[in-house]
Parts: structure tokens; C-alpha cells; sequence
């Protein structure tokens, strides 16, 4: 039986599990040294940023971080999560 199937597209696949279990271990096992608390009006204004995809990459990625270490991660687990090196 043929498949259609790329190859590529599964190591891809593969790729971006083993990512995010290594997140998922970051996450566990390390805690932020500092607190960042956003307002309601804040979250929300960094939710729609980061959602926006007309937004500039650089804002988007800007929000995110925002927004990940106002939930207590460390700096490892952000870098990781938005695929980026600390």
C-alpha cells in the first residue's frame, strides 16, 4: 500500500514531542524567582496580542513571555516553550 505520507513530517512529529516533554520536565522542576501579577485588563490585553496574527512576531513573542512568567515559570521553561535559547 502506498502512502502520502511525508516522511519529514513525521520526525517533525517526533520532534516536537520529545520538545515538550522536555518542557514538561522544566516545568516540574524548576519555580521562577520572581512574581509578575497582570491585572484582568493586562491578560487579557497580552492574550490578544499574542493571539493576533497580524501582531509583529517580535510583540508576539513579547506577550508570551509576559504571560509565562506571570504564571511563575522559569526562564528555561519560557525558552522552551517558545523555542528559543535563554
Amino acid at each position: 500500500m502506498l502512502t502520502t505520507e511525508d516522511p519529514h513530517e513525521e520526525c517533525g512529529r517526533d520532534l516536537e514531542e520529545r520538545r515538550m516533554l522536555q518542557v514538561e520536565r522544566i516545568d516540574r522542576d524548576q519555580q521562577s524567582t520572581r512574581q509578575i501579577e497582570l491585572s484582568t485588563e493586562e491578560r487579557k490585553t497580552l492574550e490578544a496580542v499574542a493571539a493576533k496574527y497580524s501582531t509583529s512576531y517580535r510583540d508576539v513573542v513579547r506577550a508570551k513571555i509576559v504571560l509565562y512568567a506571570a504564571q511563575g515559570l522559569p526562564d528555561e521553561a519560557i525558552a522552551a516553550r517558545i523555542d528559543s535559547p535563554r
